[in-house]
């Protein structure tokens, strides 16, 4: 099923990431963390900031990943099977 939310999630090198969901303009998500890569297959964000709450223990979410040859597009298929495409706006 396809959405009109759109997403950005930025990857820091310090291995830190944060997320944001909006809907026509209206943020619907939010949130910030750790993140890993396993295998070489797998990202794990540990999410520690989510809607202004603050998660203790972390939560941890586990996502199946694929990236494009060229590192344009990055693929996210979550524990249920949902999937999310991510493309790149900028480079660093």
């Amino acid at each position: 099923m396809l959405t009109e939310a759109r997403s950005e999630i930025t990857f820091i090198p310090d291995g830190t990431y944060s997320r944001l969901s909006k809907l026509k303009d209206r943020v619907i998500h939010d949130d910030h963390g750790q993140y890993r890569i396993e295998n070489g297959q797998y990202l794990v964000l540990t999410i520690q900031i989510s809607k202004k709450n603050i998660h203790n223990p972390p939560l941890e979410k586990r996502h199946k990943i694929s990236l494009s040859s060229d590192g344009e597009e990055l693929k996210m298929i979550s524990e249920n099977g949902d999937i999310a495409v991510f493309h790149k706006i900028s480079k660093t």
